[in-house]
């Protein structure tokens, strides 16, 4: 099994995720005034780094502490940047403290469990006219039998986004590698949501 250590510095050479890009092509965060940002499952911090690049504070959530010195090793001004280590299912938020949140191949991480009060929190911590940008695995994804794992629908997506106004929205299958090299089906929904 590939450990974490070893995925952050694979992923390390990446760019930052199309999903957040096009949130940033389309003008949107325009409208973020305050330009404090939360990454949910920052891994090597590629969204991070993009993020703080565009000028805006960000909160890196994680649950490997691994992660602090990759991100800090790869960033000169760390003036901008917090980080908040533990699992979705731990983590506490404040009400209205961030404009915009950006997540890419984390959410799903989330025990079945505790998703629901997971989604509550992160939704509530963002602003009126605030976004969340990201994606979900769908529950054709060919990782879905992980019971420990969540994996959802577009009717449970319209739920989590109820108070939004949703901006973009696709579902995507195709196959492609994983972080392993192996191929594999993936069921993606892509979310730009504006909180209302």
């Amino acid at each position: 099994m590939l450990k974490w250590d070893e995925y952050y510095k694979k992923s390390a050479l990446e760019r930052p995720s199309l999903i957040v890009k096009k949130f940033f092509e389309m003008g949107l965060d325009n409208e973020c005034i305050m330009k404090k940002a939360i990454d949910l499952g920052c891994g090597s911090g590629n969204d991070t780094i993009y993020l703080l690049k565009k000028n805006y504070s960000v909160i890196a959530i994680d649950k490997e502490k691994t992660v602090i010195d990759i991100i800090k090793n790869r960033i000169e001004d760390t003036s901008k940047l917090e980080f908040m280590i533990g699992k979705f299912e731990e983590i506490e938020l404040d009400r209205n403290m961030v404009d915009l949140i950006v997540s890419n191949f984390s959410i799903y991480f989330c025990n079945p469990q505790y998703f629901k009060r997971f989604c509550n929190e992160f939704t509530k911590s963002i602003v009126p006219n605030g976004y969340f940008v990201g994606n979900f695995l769908g529950k054709e994804d060919e990782w879905s039998k992980d019971i420990n794992r969540t994996f959802v629908d577009k009717d449970e997506i319209e739920d989590i986004f109820k108070d939004f106004e949703m901006i973009h929205f696709q579902e995507k299958k195709f196959k492609k590698q994983t972080a392993k090299g192996r191929i594999k089906f993936w069921h993606v929904y892509e979310v730009i949501a504006k909180k209302l």
